[in-house]
């Protein structure tokens, strides 16, 4: 029930006293579909999901547009959940990115996959106990360094400016900017 191969969003309502649940009362639709996804190789069929936004308007085209494809892509395959018992020397952070690789996600091989995962629950007691959730987010996230911040390498708690080619000067990736 949390997978999904297509959305869409009406937005740009009409009218404001309009009912807000039927597309008839807005202006723009923005939608998305993963026909891959779709496809007999993969899910053969079709799941989709119709969302109602009265606060965008015309000018959000290009927003409604991109938060449609973001979706798709997030909710394409269904999440991968775990709960783990960790050893407090793991270090872990409630919504950190970790890499988890185990039997109970593998491959048509059967071979153990590793899988991007959000922290999303957190006990510290003897040991800690964390669920997470899997993420198709890729990025180094980082916050912007205020004034003062120490240059890369010497500084790896906020984000600094990658090269051209999204590197930086120790040759691993660039950071995402949240």
């Amino acid at each position: 029930s949390l997978r999904i191969t297509r959305t869409f969003l009406a937005f740009d309502p009409y009218s404001a006293t309009a009912n807000m649940s039927e597309s008839k009362n807005f202006a723009d639709i923005a939608g998305y579909i993963d026909s891959p996804a779709e496809g007999p190789n993969e899910y053969n069929g079709v799941v989709g999901q119709m969302k109602f936004s009265r606060w965008l308007t015309a000018q959000n085209q290009l927003f409604a547009l991109s938060m449609v494809a973001r979706r798709v892509n997030r909710l394409r395959d269904a999440p991968f959940k775990a709960a783990l018992s960790l050893d407090p020397r793991n270090e872990v952070l409630l919504a950190g990115l970790i890499d988890l690789t185990t039997r109970k996600k593998t491959d048509f091989a059967g071979n153990p996959v590793a899988t991007r995962m959000r922290v999303t629950k957190y006990l510290s007691n003897k040991n800690i106990q964390i669920e997470a959730v899997s993420t198709n987010f890729s990025g180094r996230p980082a916050f912007i360094a205020p004034d003062g911040t120490p240059d890369y390498p010497t500084d790896t708690t906020y984000a600094h400016i990658s090269d051209a080619a999204g590197k930086m000067s120790d040759g691993t990736d660039g950071y995402v900017i949240i």
